[in-house]
């Protein structure tokens, strides 16, 4: 079982460890917002429910009114059809462990009164807005939990014609980390090709540490954003930039050499775990796992084998993206794979053997 624990450790820092990296070089710049005033229509505004001003480089949007939710939304009027990223670095302000925030009401005297406090606001980032029966957002909160303080959660969702569609649920786990103190954070959200990937620059030096997750291309893409704030909630933003992808390096062209040398770090990374590819008479090739381990206690062999596979497939991915100034999604890679006759992965323990085809490895 202490072997067994120590490759489920090594798993996991595999993954918590997967880095990002993409260059800016060559990216035209075709939005932008450093807060420096308000030319972009931006609502601000000093009433009971809300408080929303523009001072000193920051967009601090605090809404009060008990029971609704308000949105901030501008349009960059670009074309949504072109490979772009955008990037937003924003604070929940109302995020300190053990406090409560208030939500007021208005009487018909006029009188604004408390009626409920918040523990732990939620805010949410909207993108490719059309309408509110057409947009694309990733909503952040906290929850009452062992941690403390309590981790920082995640949700994906679209709404498609009136219906809510999630892409990826809350995040049991937290999200890489990050807590309910966690000042500004740094999210990515890039289109490319028929997805949208969502990533977040952790520690702000350029590389996107964490996927939180993709969304599929939609047959429409407005061109607005901004914010949903709930009631007791209070965010600010520090700036937002939207750049057009690099066309001329949209050919991926991955070669087998690309695959090879990724698989041998792997290799290189544990011991007692061999990892190569095999090749059978008819050309078809498989990542092939040999792991000589005793799993005598283990309960489920076969999920095991299915979360190393898929943690292999993500450490290439995000290895690959890595040293490309254009990232790939999922999907491309799939298909690079295919095109190199490399048809899945093949994971042998002393219990025994499984495969797994691309379909059932390159998932979120």
């Amino acid at each position: 079982m202490r072997r067994f624990a120590r490759l489920s450790t090594f798993l996991f820092v595999l993954f918590i460890n997967i880095s990002f990296s993409f260059a800016q070089n060559g990216q035209e710049i075709i939005f932008e917002e450093n807060f420096n005033n308000n030319q972009n229509g931006w609502t601000v505004l000093d009433d009971w429910n809300r408080n929303s001003n523009i001072s000193s480089g920051i967009l601090v949007d605090y809404f009060k009114s008990d029971g609704y939710q308000q949105s901030n939304i501008i349009s960059a009027n670009f074309d949504v059809s072109i490979d772009h990223k955008i990037t937003i670095k924003i604070a929940n302000l109302n995020n300190q462990e053990n406090f409560s925030y208030y939500t007021y009401k208005q009487k018909k005297n006029g009188k604004v009164v408390k009626v409920n406090t918040i523990n732990h606001p939620a805010y949410a980032i909207v993108f490719g807005f059309k309408d509110w029966e057409n947009y694309h957002a990733i909503k952040f909160y906290t929850k009452k939990e062992s941690y403390s303080p309590p981790m920082l959660n995640h949700l994906i969702y679209s709404r498609i014609n009136g219906q809510t569609i999630i892409h990826s649920g809350w995040s049991d786990y937290g999200t890489l980390g990050m807590n309910e103190n966690t000042g500004f954070i740094t999210i990515d959200i890039e289109k490319v090709g028929n997805e949208y990937l969502i990533y977040n620059d952790k520690y702000g030096n350029g590389k996107n540490e964490y996927r939180f997750g993709t969304i599929p291309l939609t047959q429409w893409y407005g061109n607005s954003f901004g914010f949903i704030i709930p009631a007791g909630t209070k965010i600010a933003v520090d700036y937002i930039k939207i750049t057009k992808k690099n066309s001329s390096n949209s050919n991926i062209n991955l070669s087998y050499v690309d695959i090879k040398k990724e698989v041998k770090k792997i290799d290189s990374a544990v011991d007692s775990v061999n990892v190569y590819i095999t090749t059978n008479p008819n050309g078809k090739r498989k990542i092939y796992i040999y792991d000589n381990r005793s799993y005598s206690g283990l309960q489920n062999d076969y999920k095991f084998c299915l979360d190393f596979s898929k943690t292999v497939f993500k450490f290439i991915f995000a290895e690959i993206n890595y040293q490309r100034e254009t990232p790939i999604s999922f999907d491309n890679l799939k298909a690079e794979m295919l095109k190199l006759s490399i048809i899945g992965i093949e994971m042998k323990t002393e219990l025994r053997t499984y495969n797994f085809n691309w379909e059932e490895v390159a998932t979120e």
